[in-house]
C-alpha cells in the first residue's frame, strides 16, 4: 500500500495515510483518539523496513548489478518499478554522502547525552515509548538478559539520537537505529500499552505490504 519510493514519511500523501486508517478501522476496533499514534507507528515501521532493505540487500550487493535486478524473493509484493527506483536512489552519491553525514551526526550526538546527569526518571521521556510485547525472555541476540531487564520492541523514538541504555554490540547504539527491533531494556523504563501493541502486531504487515 505504501510505496518504498517515497523519500520519507512526510512525503506520503495524506490521502494514502487516510486509506491506511480506513483499513485499520475496518479490521479492528480502535478509538479515534488513537489515529495519530497508529499512523505514526506505521510510519516508523515503514522507515525501518526501507532501512532494512538497504542494509541487508543493497549495501552488500554494491558493484554487482545482477544481484540488484529484482526485489528480494521474501518481499515479492514490491513492484519491480518501485524496486528499480529505490535501488537507484540508494546508489547515488548524494544518498551515500547523506548517509555518511547522518552516521557522523549520530556518533557525535551519542556523547551529548549523559544518562547519569538526567537520571532514569527523565530518561523514559527522552528515549521514547517502549512497548512490552512478550513475556520475559531469557536471551536477546543470543545473550542472556539481565535480571531486571526485558526483551522489548521500540516503536517510537521521541529522541532519535539518544543512546540505548543497553547497546546491541557496535551496530545499534542509538534509539533511532533500533526502531522496529527487539532489544534488552531496563524493566522500570517499560510502558505497556496493550491495545496499541496488539494492533501493531496484527495489522502492520497488512498495511505496509499489501
Amino acid at each position: 500500500m505504501v510505496s518504498i519510493t517515497y523519500a520519507n514519511w512526510h512525503k506520503v500523501p495524506t490521502g494514502l495515510k487516510e486509506k491506511i486508517w480506513t483499513v485499520v478501522m475496518s479490521k479492528y476496533e480502535v478509538e479515534d483518539f488513537s489515529k495519530a499514534k497508529i499512523i505514526q507507528l506505521v510510519g516508523a515501521k515503514w522507515k525501518a523496513f526501507k532501512k532494512d532493505l538497504n542494509k541487508k540487500y543493497i549495501c552488500p550487493a554494491k558493484g554487482n548489478e545482477e544481484l540488484l535486478k529484482h526485489p528480494p524473493c521474501t518481499y515479492n509484493f514490491i513492484e519491480q518499478a518501485d524496486w528499480d527506483q529505490f535501488v537507484r536512489t540508494r546508489l547515488t552519491k548524494e544518498f551515500q554522502d547523506l548517509s555518511k553525514k547522518q552516521s557522523e551526526r549520530r556518533a557525535k550526538n551519542i556523547y551529548s547525552h549523559r544518562i547519569s546527569r538526567k537520571g532514569y526518571a527523565n530518561l523514559q521521556e527522552e528515549l521514547g515509548k517502549v512497548f512490552d510485547v512478550v513475556e520475559p525472555n531469557e536471551t536477546i541476540h543470543t545473550i542472556r538478559l539481565g535480571e531486571n531487564n526485558r526483551r522489548v520492541s521500540i516503536e517510537i523514538a521521541l529522541s532519535p539520537y539518544a543512546p540505548l541504555p543497553i547497546p546491541v554490540g557496535d551496530e545499534m547504539i542509538t534509539v533511532m537505529e533500533d526502531v522496529g527491533s527487539f532489544v534488552e531494556w531496563p524493566k522500570d523504563l517499560i510502558v505497556t500499552d496493550v491495545q496499541v501493541n496488539s494492533i501493531i502486531l496484527l495489522f502492520v504487515k497488512l498495511v505496509l505490504y499489501t
